[in-house]
């Protein structure tokens, strides 16, 4: 047998692919060209020799590497390290090919829940480099010795652990160190008697720069922090969570005051904060200036509570800021010396109390005690600098002003017919022949006859510039209470609208802008620009109407009116209706009147409205059920070209009940009396059973602008 030899380079991943110790191939060997190729390591060497039958046999070796079954390592392992940002929610450790994972900067709050699934046996090493408010939650999947389940773990900036999988994605920690060397879980002491003094560490100085909003105090370096910050506006809004639960911890923080040192606003941050929260006294922030010190001690696992606050220019400790003196009241065990704020709010300045424990009570700063009222008068009185009003003075005016009344031409009349209720007047004195006589408000003054009091006797205040010359009342609200209203005479009557006015009557009512009752009684004015004249028990209700005289009539379609009694306007905006009685509801016996129009430019029927818009129910007559309307009519319609024609209606419609069964026994009678021959112009008079009315429907001619305007009268019953 001849022994050939040759270098084979094999590429590939040995530790998933590791190739036999011997292969045997069925190709023969070509000389030292040998042109075999195996799949496997890079950079590994073969011995390709033949056997007695001229087969290739090739022996692998991989210098440097172990076989599987283990051995000894003769020089450094090198391991492979990936870098990722610090995520939130999954970290899947068995997915990454790589035996270090380097957790990089990435802004904002970030909480690892899960580090995925691997084999049992599979280990991960693990490298915080990202600060700031990074956790870790510990639960069944995620096991950190010393930490209980449910609380998340800081692991800060620098620190380093290793996890090992217990397969079925359970995770746990075989050492986590801090940035300083120290473990992360503490051990945690139960109680025991010392037996020496306690050395504690040194303060730990944190430089706060103006994008800060966290600083973890729960490391363990120190009970105590020196905060040094040279930027103005900087908010703190967490100290860290403590990892011990209901173990209390504390810790003293100081803020600097070196030159240039700004004051740290502490945010109150009650519950919600990834970075922990931060209770301040009072609920409110806390503003520490530079040299003032804080103790802060845990709250569970959920933050910081504030308990002491000493002031670097005050002796004893500041207790917050409150809304007033009643709420500075309970504050629990105050001590001499304690000092706090009161801010009622917007619009108060803030005052400084302080603690006086002799007086067990809260003393107000920078006040004076209040002056008794005899000793203002005569501290007042005894100033030469003042124009003092001194009791003689004030008896000289009273006796003055008694003079003057009695000069005054108030005159007393008690002959008949004012012998049984005499008149007290006052009469005009002037050399003139003609004086007249006025009483003038000030400003915005309104003029009445009594002097309000909320009550019957004097009513309601007035409005301003209202004039009420009414003396009879039966409730307070009976008085002219709108701007500029006014009341005349006449008895329990209100006008309460902007510029409304009753002239006399009883129990009248304008209540609407520019409302006016004329006289009559219990008459209702509630729309505006409207009125009621005279009558009894007339109510206006849509604006520009009214109700002239008579009784129970009811205007209430805009631009509509009444004359007489009982008649109703219905909805049909400018109606006017004439009524004289009623079989049993006001409108089932009247005549009304109302205009309609259109204008058309096509040759689209157009129905005609008293509005001139879109048909609808309160444009057009509509019935109601159970009614019949004889009705006559004069149509006309004029174009541009001023071609016109006339048509004369007349018909009757009825209606039972529902819109639908409104019908004309007969056709309508439409006649053109006069026309232009011309004009193109059509007018049909039908029955609406969608609305339930009488439609008056108008065709023009294309391109052709003409008007049409009716004049139609009725006949209404009712039931």
């Amino acid at each position: 047998m001849v022994a050939r030899r040759a270098l084979v380079r094999i590429e590939g991943d040995m530790r998933q692919n590791p190739p036999e110790d011997s292969l045997v191939g069925a190709s023969r060997v070509n000389g030292l060209d040998g042109d075999v190729q195996l799949v496997g390591v890079a950079g590994v060497a073969v011995d390709l020799t033949a056997d007695g039958d001229d087969r290739p046999v090739i022996t692998v070796s991989a210098p440097g590497k172990l076989d599987k079954t283990g051995g000894t390592l003769t020089g450094p392992l090198a391991l492979s390290e990936v870098s990722v940002p610090f995520p939130s929610g999954t970290l899947d450790l068995g997915a990454i090919q790589a035996d270090r994972v380097r957790l990089t900067v990435v802004g904002g709050a970030r909480n690892i829940s899960s580090f995925g699934v691997a084999p049992a046996g599979v280990t991960r090493t693990l490298l915080f480099d990202a600060p700031g408010p990074k956790t870790i939650a510990v639960s069944a999947n995620i096991i950190v010795p010393g930490i209980a389940a449910g609380n998340n773990v800081a692991p800060g900036y620098r620190a380093s652990a290793e996890f090992i999988s217990e397969g079925g994605g359970v995770w746990r920690a075989l050492w986590f160190t801090k940035a300083d060397g120290t473990p992360l879980a503490a051990t945690v002491w139960t109680g025991g008697n010392l037996t020496s003094a306690i050395n504690e560490a040194g303060p730990v100085v944190v430089n706060v720069d103006g994008s800060s909003t966290f600083i973890d105090i729960t490391d363990n370096l120190s009970n105590t922090y020196v905060l040094q910050n040279y930027v103005a506006g900087v908010i703190l809004t967490g100290f860290g969570k403590s990892l011990f639960g209901s173990i209390t911890m504390r810790r003293w923080l100081r803020l600097g005051k070196d030159d240039g040192a700004q004051p740290i606003r502490l945010q109150q941050v009650s519950s919600g904060n990834t970075g922990g929260t931060i209770i301040c006294p009072g609920g409110v922030d806390l503003v520490l200036n530079p040299g003032d010190m804080i103790e802060v001690e845990s709250v569970n696992t959920d933050g910081f509570r504030v308990i002491n606050v000493h002031r670097d220019s005050l002796v004893g400790s500041y207790r917050g800021t409150f809304t007033s003196e009643g709420a500075l009241a309970t504050i629990t065990n105050p001590a001499a010396g304690d000092y706090a704020d009161v801010d009622a709010g917007v619009g108060q300045d803030v005052q400084r109390y302080i603690r006086d424990v002799n007086d067990n009570k809260w003393v107000l700063q920078g006040a004076t005690a209040q002056l008794t009222a005899a000793q203002v008068k005569q501290f007042y009185e005894s100033n030469l600098d003042t124009n003092a009003y001194t009791n003689a003075d004030k008896a000289m005016v009273t006796n003055f002003t008694a003079s003057l009344a009695a000069k005054l031409d108030r005159q007393v009349s008690s002959a008949v017919p004012n012998a049984t209720v005499p008149v007290v007047y006052h009469q005009a004195t002037n050399a003139a022949t003609d004086v007249d006589l006025a009483l003038v408000p000030k400003g915005v003054g309104g003029f009445s006859l009594a002097v309000p009091d909320n009550a019957v006797t004097g009513g309601n205040k007035r409005g301003a510039s209202a004039v009420d010359l009414q003396l009879i009342r039966q409730d307070a609200a009976q008085v002219a209470s709108g701007e500029g209203s006014a009341l005349v005479g006449g008895r329990v009557n209100t006008a309460s609208g902007l510029s409304s006015a009753v002239l006399g009557g009883n129990g009248n009512t304008a209540s609407a802008n520019y409302a006016v009752a004329l006289g009559g009684s219990a008459n209702t004015v509630s729309a505006s620009f409207s009125a009621a004249l005279a009558g009894f028990q007339n109510v206006v209700s849509a604006s520009y109407s009214a109700v002239l005289g008579g009784r129970r009539s009811t205007a209430q379609a805009e631009g509509s009116a009444v004359i007489g009694s009982f008649g109703d306007t219905r909805a049909l905006k400018g109606a006017k209706v004439f009524a004289s009685a009623a079989f049993v509801n006001p409108g089932d016996c009247q005549v009304s009147k109302v205009v309609l129009g259109a204008s058309t430019s096509t040759t689209t029927a157009t129905r005609m409205t008293s509005d001139l818009a879109a048909a609808g129910a309160q444009n057009q007559i509509i019935l109601p059920d159970n009614s019949a309307v004889a009705f006559e009519a004069t149509v006309v319609a004029r174009s541009s070209a001023n071609l016109t024609r006339r048509w004369t209606v007349t018909g009757l419609i009825r209606r039972g009940s529902g819109a639908a069964s409104t019908t004309l026994p007969a056709a309508a009678t439409v006649t053109i009396t006069h026309q232009d021959s011309s004009l193109t112009a059509t007018l049909a008079v039908t029955a609406d059973t969608t609305l339930g009315g009488l439609a008056f429907t108008v065709t023009g001619a294309a391109g052709v602008s003409t008007r049409w305007a009716a004049n139609i009268e009725t006949t209404e019953i009712v039931g």
